[in-house]
């Protein structure tokens, strides 16, 4: 049987701390230690090694490969704890949260990501649990639908006679549109959002991403003539905000929308 450890992480970049140790005959076994020095060196550094199912702590370093698809939607916090200079190529099979630590679990982008069916990421260990991402590519284009509705902070439902939604995802590009159309019902109240959008924008602080709005039968207040869509960081709600020459910009009041009242919405986001 071979003395030499089975996984790479198990080695040492100090050559007297490997086995087999100065005391170990190796003899007829010299055969066997050649072996697994080969088989550990491929199965580390030129192998795609099991699928790892996301968790909390997604364990890169306890599973043998140099690549690894990584299932399942769990948010991810860590990869868990291997010794410096181990190199993980990983790709993301589903849409999940890896969750930016500025010494734990560094991200390119400063910022928690989420992932995209197919994107590719490369992650180095620093030691100590400490992990840092050298690059990461985006996936595929997927498309679907959403439904939009409006709302406020109290009052409604509203009747709609349409709420049609559509987006267009390459990466962390999000292309959408929406329109919805008010037949009646009970009036809302507070502030007007649409929600439904099922993606969560960039979490950048101080981001706010613009869209394009048209409306019909849409009543604003004195002095004000034109509406703005904007999406706050880390939301899936398109605040309504009024605007006019010469007025700080302001809510859409709830009592501008009523029967007979439609708004289109479009433009490209950042999640």
């Amino acid at each position: 049987m071979a003395d030499v450890d089975a996984a790479l992480k198990d080695w040492s970049a100090t050559s007297s701390s490997n086995k087999p140790t100065g005391g170990t005959t190796i003899g007829t076994g010299l055969d066997d230690n050649l072996r697994e020095i080969q088989g550990s060196i491929v199965r580390n550094l030129s192998h795609k090694g099991a699928d790892i199912s996301s968790a909390t702590t997604t364990d890169l370093g306890a599973v043998d490969g140099l690549m690894h698809d990584i299932t399942g939607t769990t948010t991810i916090t860590s990869f868990g704890i291997v010794r410096e200079g181990i190199l993980k190529i990983v790709k993301f099979e589903g849409v999940l949260t890896l969750t930016h630590n500025a010494t734990s679990l560094i991200l390119l982008n400063g910022a928690n990501r989420t992932t995209t069916n197919g994107a590719v990421g490369i992650y180095i260990s620093e030691g100590s649990g400490n992990w840092r991402e050298l690059s990461y590519t985006v996936g595929g284009t997927t498309e679907g639908s959403w439904t939009p509705s409006l709302v406020g902070t109290g009052g409604g439902p509203l009747n709609y006679t349409a709420q049609v939604g559509r987006y267009v995802r390459t990466g962390n590009i999000v292309t959408l549109s929406c329109y919805v159309s008010i037949s009646g019902g009970s009036a809302i109240t507070g502030n007007v959002s649409i929600t439904g959008f099922p993606f969560a924008t960039f979490s950048l602080s101080n981001l706010f991403q613009s869209l394009c709005v048209g409306n019909y039968n849409l009543t604003l207040s004195a002095n004000f003539t034109q509406v703005s869509a904007i999406i706050n960081q880390n939301s899936q709600s398109i605040d309504l905000y009024q605007n006019g020459s010469g007025q700080a910009a302001g809510s859409v009041p709830s009592g501008s929308i009523g029967a007979g009242t439609f708004i289109e919405i479009s433009g490209t986001i950042l999640i």
